[in-house]
């Protein structure tokens, strides 16, 4: 019986009606809510994926055809995926559908949304304006069939997460530097001269070759040779021959 009222509906339908779309998009899905206004029998092919309808009168179904027949205000609410579209970080809003025509409508994008400018929104002749937390595009009286809105959603800047992290690699600094001075200190107390610089030297590298001790500190190899002996008995060093050269490493950090 439902398939005949909807064969006879679709026989039935006005050329003319008065209504209006809104459309809100909520992540990537989108509340679609329609008003049509003085119409005796009309059916509208909803998207495939539709859930959640809500119709203020009766009406039949076919698959995803939902005929009405009604003098009253008729309102229709569902909540679809189809009509969003993304590419990367790019989304559009494509709605196609005969009913626009001669109709308002209206299109609400997600919170923090903006308009892409390289693309054209369609069609052109819409108004702009926003509730403080979207972006609000209208239109008076659609001559096309289809709307298409490109927006993105800007990557917000977590600045709690940067205070945070900037302030644990000052402490990080704070805390390396002053374990470097204490080292310093407690390894240099009672070195004297040569010693202590060589001592302050192996600190700020932790290891290093003979060779580069001669070139900061300008210490002939001869001397550097009694004094890392000296440090090496003392137990602060060890040294790695290899080859003509040796490899300094402090033995306690």
């Amino acid at each position: 019986m439902k398939k005949v009222v909807l064969f006879l509906i679709l026989f039935c339908i006005p050329l003319v009606f008065a209504g209006s779309f809104e459309y809100q998009i909520i992540d990537n899905k989108v509340l679609t809510y329609i008003i049509i206004e003085g119409t005796g029998a009309m059916v509208i092919d909803l998207p495939t994926d539709f859930t959640a309808l809500d119709v203020s009168t009766n009406y039949f179904m076919e698959n995803r055809f939902l005929g009405i027949v009604s003098k009253d205000e008729i309102e229709i609410k569902y909540i679809t995926k189809s009509l969003i579209e993304k590419t990367g970080n790019e989304f559009f809003f494509i709605s196609k559908n005969d009913l626009h025509v001669g109709q308002s409508a209206k299109v609400l994008l997600p919170e923090g949304a903006v308009l892409m400018d390289k693309y054209i929104t369609f069609p052109k002749d819409y108004n702009i304006e926003t509730n403080g937390k979207n972006i609000i595009l209208s239109w008076e009286e659609l001559t096309e069939k289809e709307i298409l809105v490109a927006y993105k959603i800007p990557t917000q800047v977590n600045w709690i997460l940067y205070i945070v992290t900037f302030i644990f690699l000052c402490a990080s600094a704070y805390f390396y530097y002053s374990k470097i001075q204490s080292i310093k200190k407690s390894k240099t107390k009672n070195l004297y001269g040569e010693e202590k610089d060589i001592m302050k030297f192996l600190i700020e590298k932790k290891e290093c070759w003979t060779k580069e001790i001669v070139k900061e500190l300008g210490i002939s190899k001869v001397k550097l040779s009694r004094r890392l002996r000296d440090l090496e008995e003392k137990g602060l060093i060890t040294r790695e021959p290899h080859g003509n050269e040796n490899r300094i490493k402090l033995k306690i950090v």
